[in-house]
């Protein structure tokens, strides 16, 4: 518990409470609702963070799903505590290696806020942590559980299947071991989490039934964000959604095909490691890798392969704005790996005088445990970033300056939080939020202004050539800017 409750508290107290830009906005809002996230649907991610948030009556929605990735993440790093402690013996210096991957940059700023990796992350250390145990009992079952887990993280993200190769480097050597039906059980056990991307067209259909989408109101075909996305109730809409075909997924590619990308992939990777750890545990990383690679060689090769295996398409991928997300693994064994250094460190300075180990082993822990703190200090601005309060007044700016019916269009970005305030708290009266650009939207705006108000968003106070036209003119002064038609009388303008 040593390794868990503490890091979910101080967790639970930075978290953000309210809503926020972006992907995270979405991720906010699409669980609560049980809508249709972006591709590629994220479809375990969406079940569970409904039963949680829901389960939860505690704070606002917003902090809950901050909390949801908080349990998650602090989770991730009781597997770490639990991989070192039963490969070593030291438990403290487990616990210490715990707290030194809750307290890197990564894993507390997204471990803090509404986000898929977290989750995705604590079944990948999941899935690792129950190989590990079937390759020490030869129980088939955890075998078959190992596999269910890394299904279910794919189930959640993709960037989980980067987690296969280690866990193939671990089967190997005792595969022979296996009885003759768990293989096909374990292919099963697998398969049957990923059923839940069948989840999303069949929640899509309800959702167009029950036309929850308030964007089909006014004339939008379905497949709009957040309610129905890409309306995958087609097989070629499914196929495109959650292969991420949006997506420049070749980018990601070249980190493993082109060798000159792939050395900066890693050296990149090596720079985050350094800054989220230090120097000195990334070292002790290294010598954790060394040691384990001597006495038991699949054991190496497998968290080498988690380490490094996500980092060319991580860093290579051009569309992804939070690359750093995607390493989560590499900090996770970098973590396991540094603690097991440390084990075996206090092991061979302490080969003439073993009755010193276990305080040496203490010591260890005390200066890993001072070390995530003075992480923690370094990455403060990491509660401020949470405690941000500018998509709130984004919020009740536009509910200030709109009539209660309009039509806010907004690309991505501010997309949002508006949509978080529409559908789940409900505080944004009859305004339909569209997802979008004005210029996807140019076919409809003659309509819409000769009935509503139309608003849109955008991030830079520029009247451009179709605003131009439709007359439209700022009616505020700050960014993100509002623009209105002039047919549109908001309420009150700046």
């Amino acid at each position: 518990m040593l390794a868990f409750v503490p890091m979910l508290v101080f967790y639970a107290w930075t978290d953000q409470r309210d809503v926020q830009f972006w992907d995270i906005g979405e991720m906010q809002t699409v669980p609560w609702i049980y809508g249709i996230a972006h591709p590629t649907g994220f479809p375990l991610y969406t079940m569970f963070g409904w039963l949680f948030s829901h389960a939860i009556p505690l704070g606002s929605i917003a902090w809950r799903m901050s909390f949801f990735s908080s349990v998650a993440m602090c989770a991730a790093g009781w597997f770490v505590y639990r991989i070192v402690f039963e490969e070593t013996g030291f438990a403290w210096i487990a616990v210490g290696a715990s707290f030194i991957f809750g307290a890197g940059s990564v894993a507390w700023s997204r471990g803090t806020r509404a986000d898929v990796h977290p989750l995705a992350i604590a079944l990948e250390a999941a899935a690792v942590y129950t190989f590990l145990a079937w390759r020490r009992s030869g129980n088939d079952r955890a075998f078959i559980t190992g596999l269910a887990l890394l299904g279910a993280a794919l189930a959640v993200h993709p960037v989980a299947a980067f987690a296969a190769p280690a866990m193939i480097a671990l089967a190997l050597p005792q595969v022979r071991r296996l009885s003759r039906k768990t293989p096909a059980l374990g292919a099963a056990a697998f398969l049957a989490p990923l059923a839940a991307y069948a989840s999303i067209p069949l929640r899509g259909a309800v959702l167009y039934a029950q036309r929850r989408d308030p964007t089909l109101t006014i004339g939008l075909p379905p497949g709009r964000p957040f309610w129905d996305y890409a309306h995958t109730q087609t097989l070629a809409n499914f196929i495109w959604f959650v292969s991420g075909a949006q997506f420049h997924r070749e980018a990601g590619a070249t980190g493993y095909t082109n060798l000159r990308v792939f050395g900066h992939t890693l050296a990149l990777g090596r720079a985050l490691v350094v800054h989220d750890f230090g120097l000195s545990l990334a070292a002790l990383a290294a010598i954790g890798l060394l040691f384990v690679s001597l006495r038991k060689p699949s054991f190496g090769i497998a968290f080498a392969l988690l380490a490094v295996s996500v980092l060319p398409f991580a860093f290579s991928y051009a569309e992804e704005a939070d690359k750093e997300r995607y390493a989560l693994a590499t900090l996770f064994a970098v973590a396991c790996l540094a603690g097991i250094g440390g084990a075996g460190a206090v092991v061979t300075l302490t080969r003439r005088a073993p009755r010193h180990r276990q305080a040496a082993s203490i010591v260890l822990a005390v200066l890993l445990t001072g070390v995530a703190g003075w992480h923690f200090y370094k990455a403060r601005n990491v509660i401020e970033i949470n405690r941000d309060v500018l998509a709130r007044r984004y919020v009740e700016q536009v509910r200030a300056l709109t009539p209660a019916d309009a039509i806010v269009i907004a690309d991505w970005t501010y997309a949002t939080p508006l949509a978080y305030a529409a559908y789940a708290e409900r505080s944004l009266g009859r305004r339909i939020v569209v997802a979008g650009t004005v210029d996807d939207m140019r076919g409809y705006l003659p309509t819409w202004s000769r009935h509503r108000c139309v608003v849109y968003v955008a991030g830079v106070k520029t009247q451009d050539r179709l605003a131009l036209a439709l007359g439209g003119r700022a009616i505020n002064a700050s960014l993100p800017y509002l623009f209105a038609l002039e047919s549109c009388r908001p309420e009150r303008a700046l």
